[in-house]
C-alpha cells in the first residue's frame, strides 16, 4: 500500500524535513500542503507588516520585508511511502 506524506522543514539550513500528515491518496497531501503553506502566508503577511512600519524613535529598527522573501529558509514536500503489512 502506497501513502503519501505531506512533509515540511522549518529552517533547511539546519535541521531535516519532518512528516507533518500521512494520506492516502496525493490529492489529500496537497490539500494540506497547500493549507499549511496558507497559514505560513499569513504569518509572514504580519511579520511583514511589523517590519516594513518606519522606525521611531525607541525602536530603530526597520528592516524591509519583501514578498519573494516569503519561504527562503523553508522547504515543503510531498513524499509517497510503500508501506507493507
Amino acid at each position: 500500500m502506497k501513502v503519501y506524506a505531506f512533509m515540511y522543514n522549518d529552517n533547511i539550513y539546519d535541521s531535516s524535513d519532518a512528516v507533518i500528515s500521512l494520506h492516502t491518496f496525493p490529492e489529500g497531501a496537497e490539500k494540506a500542503m497547500n493549507e499549511h503553506k496558507e497559514k505560513a502566508l499569513m504569518k509572514f503577511k504580519t511579520y511583514q507588516s511589523i517590519c516594513n512600519q518606519p522606525a521611531d524613535e525607541f525602536f530603530n529598527l526597520h528592516v524591509d520585508v519583501k514578498d519573494e522573501d516569503f519561504g527562503i529558509h523553508e522547504s515543503w514536500s510531498i513524499k509517497p511511502f510503500e508501506v507493507y503489512e
